[in-house]
């Protein structure tokens, strides 16, 4: 199982947000609180109910160094530890206190629960509880630990930065994505399917209006508070000069909604970008729409995507055809 990282909705001690991280180590029935070696961890008693202090080595079980999320471990946070393939060799413990050993953390701790004991070099699956305290938030989560600081965040996922030395927000989410085999042509003013060396493309005329529609499922990490970004990925079959207008529109096909046999696109959102100078060279073009533009989408919804080129429009002063290549869909 691979580690995970997750903001978590349970409310810390200190009034933020609680967070939780999901390892895996292996188990070894050592009994003496030492270094258990690289991936391992071990316990000061062979009776799970009785065990005050745990040794985990830095190294996780798929080769993570986890040594700064240990240290971040407080008094009052919580670690869970099961046995990957028996749920009855559990234990749930309370932190009372952390020491690191350098390589390894020793872990003092009260039992809150317990099962059996697991294997010797079984593999374990590790969840910490980070009650979300006024230093643990800091530094775990390498942001501040002021409630402020998270507005407009909900829902990002949190990653390690670049350099591994910290955790950041994402700074947008996709949340849905297409590319241009996933268009629907239908009706008289659908564009065309091409192709350029070997790119599946969605063609649009430089003298009728056109447009594709794309059909899918918003994800679960949408947040209604955040702005709903369609990102065209697109190139000029020739020009290399001149703008296209896009616009982008929403149906929201949530339950006992909008009626399949009728179209309910909200009013769209557009823009005009410049092509790029090189034709066949990718333009990203980006249209941010609020939620109630969206028409309301919310996470977990089918919905419609159609995308136009309003090529009668006086802005739209590129000739020949806009070719889409893909549409990334995300929150930001």
């Amino acid at each position: 199982m691979a580690d995970q990282f997750n903001i978590s909705d349970k409310p810390g001690a200190g009034g933020g947000g609680g967070a939780t991280v999901q390892f895996n180590w292996k188990f070894s029935t050592n009994t003496t609180i030492a270094d258990p070696g690289s991936k391992t961890f071990r316990y000061d008693n062979a009776d799970p109910a009785l065990v005050t202090e745990i040794a985990v080595n830095d190294i996780s079980n798929s080769g993570v160094d986890a040594s700064v999320l240990l240290a971040a471990l407080q008094v009052d946070d919580e670690i869970y530890i099961q046995e990957t393939a028996d749920a009855g060799a559990f234990d749930l413990f309370t932190v009372v206190s952390v020491t690191d050993e350098t390589g390894w953390f020793s872990i003092v701790v009260t039992v809150n629960d317990s099962g059996t004991l697991p294997g010797n070099n079984n593999d374990c699956g590790w969840i910490l509880f980070y009650q979300g305290g006024a230093a643990g938030a800091t530094t775990f989560l390498a942001l501040t630990d002021t409630p402020a600081a998270y507005t407009g965040q909900n829902g990002h996922p949190v990653r390690v930065n670049n350099t591994a030395t910290a955790l950041e927000f994402a700074t947008f989410t996709t949340i849905d994505k297409f590319t241009a085999n996933d268009g629907i042509f239908v009706g008289a003013s659908a564009a065309s399917g091409g192709a350029r060396n070997g790119h599946s493309l969605i063609l649009f005329d430089d003298t009728v209006n056109e447009e594709i529609i794309f059909e899918g499922i918003i994800d679960q990490f949408y947040n209604v508070f955040e702005s709903l970004q369609i990102v065209i990925h697109w190139a000029a079959a020739s020009a290399i000069v001149g703008a296209v207008r896009w616009i982008a529109s929403i149906e929201n096909l949530g339950a006992a909604g909008q009626d399949l046999d009728a179209d309910g696109f909200a009013a769209g959102v557009a823009s005009t970008p410049t092509t790029n100078g090189t034709s066949g060279v990718l333009t990203y073009s980006l249209l941010s729409m609020t939620n109630v533009v969206a028409d309301a989408i919310v996470a977990g919804n089918s919905y419609r995507l159609k995308i136009e080129r309003d090529a009668t429009d006086g802005a739209d002063t590129m000739v020949g055809d806009a070719q889409i290549l893909s549409v990334n869909v995300r929150m930001a």
